[in-house]
């Protein structure tokens, strides 16, 4: 029989399917305890996937069964079903799988709602949970960046997605005979004296800009300076004062709530 809790200390497994990447984050007592992340390219079978979890989770001192639940946000549709059989196999308990169709803090002003990407969804909820008088944007850094853009009245009104500075990165390693591949990092100054240096500042200082100026057109559109939350893989990378909060842990944040707003309570 599994545990009851009380909702501060319940003990959610909550994962986040990207692109490259998928997230597994252990949310209890108000904050994600213990996290992971694992290539998506090494998720070869159902099989494999229950015993990574299993194993990730025990590595905490915890039993996969008595665990409250799980939830999932995907943006690969091929891993989505196969992520959330693991999860219910693994919490005996069904999973679940948030998206525009689920209940949510939030209204989504888009004609066709299905459009929006489930794991930008997760960022405006947890933005209005953390921002519930005003208006808030979740700058996501990662394979591509993204902008949401929640109102003050709680309405996601969109926002825009660019490539991330990664495939920038890769695209002018790949398209140029002397063009070196670098990691995104900040530079000592804008001003490079060598190739490598100045690749490394032409992404990190041209994709700070790039941020901190559609942050400015934004606010200019809102009407007023939004609360800005900086996540994703590389947020704590490019983050600088255009953030007032950096959690690379806001999509789980957000996706943590939207189960408790939709799980099965037997």
């Amino acid at each position: 029989m599994k545990r009851t809790s009380s909702n501060d200390r319940e003990s959610v497994l909550l994962v986040d399917v990207g692109n490259t990447s998928v997230v597994l984050g252990l949310h209890e007592r108000g904050t994600v305890v213990a996290h992971w992340r694992v290539a998506v390219e090494l998720i070869d079978s159902h099989a494999q996937l229950v015993d990574l979890i299993r194993s990730q989770v025990a590595e905490t001192g915890r039993k996969p069964d008595t665990l409250d639940g799980a939830a999932l946000v995907s943006v690969v549709p091929a891993l989505t079903s196969v992520v959330a059989a693991a999860l219910t196999q693994v919490t005996g308990a069904p999973a679940v799988v948030a998206d525009h169709r689920s209940k949510l803090n939030v209204s989504i002003a888009y004609p066709e709602p299905s459009q929006v990407g489930p794991d930008r969804l997760m960022n405006a909820v947890a933005a209005r949970v953390r921002c519930p008088d005003g208006a808030a944007v979740v700058v996501d850094v990662g394979t591509a960046i993204t902008f949401d853009v929640v109102d003050g009245s709680g309405s996601f009104r969109g926002g825009l997605i660019t490539p991330g500075p990664n495939i920038a990165g890769d695209a002018l390693a790949q398209r140029t005979a002397r063009l070196p591949k670098v990691d995104l990092r900040r530079p000592g100054r804008v001003i490079a004296t060598d190739t490598r240096g100045a690749i490394q500042s032409g992404l990190y200082w041209g994709f700070r800009a790039l941020v901190e100026g559609v942050l400015d057109r934004i606010a200019e559109e809102l009407g007023e300076n939004p609360r800005v939350f900086a996540t994703g893989g590389l947020a704590e990378s490019l983050a600088g004062s255009w953030a007032d909060e950096v959690d690379p842990w806001l999509t789980i944040s957000g996706l943590r709530h939207i189960w408790a707003l939709n799980r099965s309570v037997p």
